[in-house]
């Protein structure tokens, strides 16, 4: 199955990404299928960024049970893309409120919001096996994370006391994760969730994460309402895409970043 031109979109096999353990034997035990905006034209300045690039979608000869027609894959994933990306529009309202600012202040900055849609499959692993992650822990890199996860579960969450809980499916409902760079806009007053997948169930699990990014080569620096005369910035003012590429250029083998094109 193809993938862009640096492993952005398309497919990725196990073992590709090793999140967490840097220094663990295996790369996280997990497959998925990466797919970002679909509109993209060939003069979009977005594509100067290592982070933007065409869908790779799967041809007829990827489906070798026949079930699915390529155009019906591609048009469900769309559909279901639109409309995270929307409720991703409300959220953004949401937090935008909840910390005193005006209700467009996050939504203006996401007008051609990077984001990345993920199919993720994770194999079975033994009952025994809770040393070998599905998902290593790690924090997620950007704004925030929308997760449809099914009924398998294996989603775990690190709390305030360094004690891992789980984080169990529930039906109708979707996990939302506070991403670095929520963190760094907030000067750490919304914390980013640190979390992994470990899949003891002996069985398939299945999820789909959707990644929300500003815009392209929006400043993130903290938040004036995050500041007072004890407060004082955690981190320096950088720009999204340049967060993003340095994170994801230590973290995933099939992805080449070219940290140069951040803005």
């Amino acid at each position: 199955m193809a993938k862009s031109r640096n492993g952005i979109r398309g497919y990725f096999s196990i073992g590709e990404e090793n999140l967490g353990d840097k220094n663990k034997k295996h790369g996280d035990q997990k497959e998925g299928f990466d797919i970002g905006r679909d509109d993209l034209c060939a003069n979009d300045e977005d594509l100067k960024c290592s982070l933007v690039d065409y869908n790779q979608w799967p041809t007829i000869e990827c489906n070798k049970y026949n079930d699915f027609s390529s155009e019906q894959f591609r048009r469900g994933i769309l559909a279901y893309r639109s409309a995270v990306l929307a409720m991703a529009g409300k959220l953004m309202i949401a937090f935008a409120m909840g910390l005193k600012l005006p209700s467009d202040f996050f939504t203006l900055k996401a007008k051609k919001p990077m984001t990345t849609l993920r199919l993720l499959h994770y194999p079975p692993q033994s009952p025994k096996d809770v040393n070998t992650a599905g998902c290593g822990a790690h924090t997620d890199y950007g704004f925030f994370t929308i997760l449809n996860q099914d009924h398998v579960g294996g989603l775990q969450v690190r709390n305030v006391d360094n004690t891992w809980i789980s984080a169990p499916p529930v039906p109708g409902a979707f996990v939302i994760n506070v991403g670095d760079m929520m963190s760094r806009w907030t000067n750490g007053e919304y914390a980013s969730t640190v979390h992994r997948v470990i899949n003891t169930t002996g069985k398939e699990r299945y999820s789909l994460p959707f990644f929300v990014n500003p815009d392209v080569g929006t400043t993130v620096e903290c938040l004036p309402t995050c500041l007072n005369e004890d407060r004082e910035p955690l981190h320096i003012p950088e720009k999204s895409d340049a967060i993003l590429l340095g994170r994801y250029s230590a973290t995933f083998a099939h992805i080449e970043m070219d940290t140069k094109k951040a803005t």
